[in-house]
C-alpha cells in the first residue's frame, strides 16, 4: 500500500516556506510545513471558511505520518 501524503498546492508553496522559521535569516514562525497547514486548515475550520485546495501540487508531498507526529493536544482531539 502507498503512503499517505498531504500535496502542497504549488501556488501556495512560496507563502508556506515564507511562514517556516529560518534560523539564518530570523524569519518564519512555524517549525514545518505541516505546522503550517495545520494551523491553516484549524484557522479556516474556525472561521467556517475551510477550503479545498486542488489546484497543481508541488513535488514534495509531506508523509501523513509527519503530522501524526505532531502535538495537536491544544486543539481538543487528535487528527487521524
Amino acid at each position: 500500500m502507498a503512503e499517505r501524503r498531504i500535496r502542497v498546492p504549488k501556488d501556495k508553496v512560496d507563502f508556506i516556506e515564507s511562514l517556516v522559521f529560518k534560523p539564518d535569516e530570523g524569519t518564519g514562525t512555524f517549525e514545518s510545513k505541516a505546522q503550517v497547514l495545520a494551523f491553516a486548515a484549524a484557522l479556516g475550520v474556525f472561521h467556517g471558511k475551510p477550503l479545498s485546495l486542488k489546484k497543481g501540487h508541488d513535488l514534495n508531498p509531506i508523509r501523513y505520518e509527519i503530522f501524526n507526529r505532531l502535538d495537536f493536544s491544544i486543539c481538543g482531539k487528535p487528527i487521524n
